[in-house]
């Protein structure tokens, strides 16, 4: 959460795990499929809200909003659509030039 100090967001006590499935299932029913729950509680949360009992401010209904993904490059570059194959000929995610031009390519 971006709001909080960087004290509370380094800690390890607040990354939490949001899903766990076998490859397999990622291959046949896809990251949308495997991720829709989640999806939708997020939605929730940032429309809704929940409503609680705080110390410091008392009865308030709270909103979220999802500020970041942390992943392995794999599983992030699936969720986003990105090229995951770590063997690919593209190095770049903007632009289609193969890494073996930019290698030779003197820019002197």
């Amino acid at each position: 959460m971006r709001n909080l100090p960087t004290s509370q967001t380094s800690c390890h006590a607040n990354v939490h795990l949001l899903a766990l499935c076998y490859t397999h299932d990622l291959k046949v029913y896809g990251y949308d499929r495997v991720l829709e729950k989640f999806v939708s509680e997020i939605e929730s949360l940032r429309t809704v809200g929940f409503e609680g009992d705080f110390a410091l401010i008392g009865r308030r209904r709270i909103h979220v909003q999802l500020a970041q993904v942390v992943c392995d490059n794999l599983a992030l570059n699936g969720i986003f659509g990105f090229i995951e194959s770590f063997s690919s000929d593209y190095f770049c995610t903007f632009d289609a030039g193969y890494y073996y031009a930019y290698e030779a390519a003197d820019y002197g």
